[in-house]
């Protein structure tokens, strides 16, 4: 099975790869392949510093259990097939898409953060 890299879709990255007690964090795919590239950005738990630009909560993803918020400083370039590669070798773990209100939220998010890095900054619209 391939899994398909496309906007909103999401994936556990692990910390550390070959580590059984590593953490694993959700990681939403923001782009569709342009041409082979996705943005992706982690989501982390609440805990003393959060960027209040996008915070997550139970419900949002089925993942999220606790207040979260969305790492705009670590907002990452990869190659999609990578990511599918990763999958297939069950390296990272696919989940569900985030529903269309949380992925606008975190587009929103995206582009009202001062911890998004400036050379991303174009590369996403406004409104989806």
């Amino acid at each position: 099975m391939t899994f398909d890299v496309t906007k909103g879709t999401t994936i556990l990255v692990p910390d550390e790869v070959n580590n059984p007690n590593t953490n694993y964090h959700l990681h939403v795919i923001l782009t569709d392949p342009s041409p082979s590239r996705v943005l992706t950005v982690p989501v982390y738990t609440v805990r003393k510093f959060q960027d209040p630009a996008c915070l997550l909560h139970e419900g949002d993803h089925s993942f999220i259990k606790w207040d979260s918020y969305v790492v705009y400083q670590k907002i990452d370039e990869r190659p999609a097939h990578g990511i599918a590669a990763a999958v297939n070798r069950e390296v990272f773990i696919p989940k569900e898409p985030v529903a269309e209100p949380v992925y606008r939220r975190i587009v929103e998010g995206f582009h009202r953060s001062r911890f998004t890095p400036r050379k991303f900054l174009g590369s996403l619209p406004n409104s989806y």
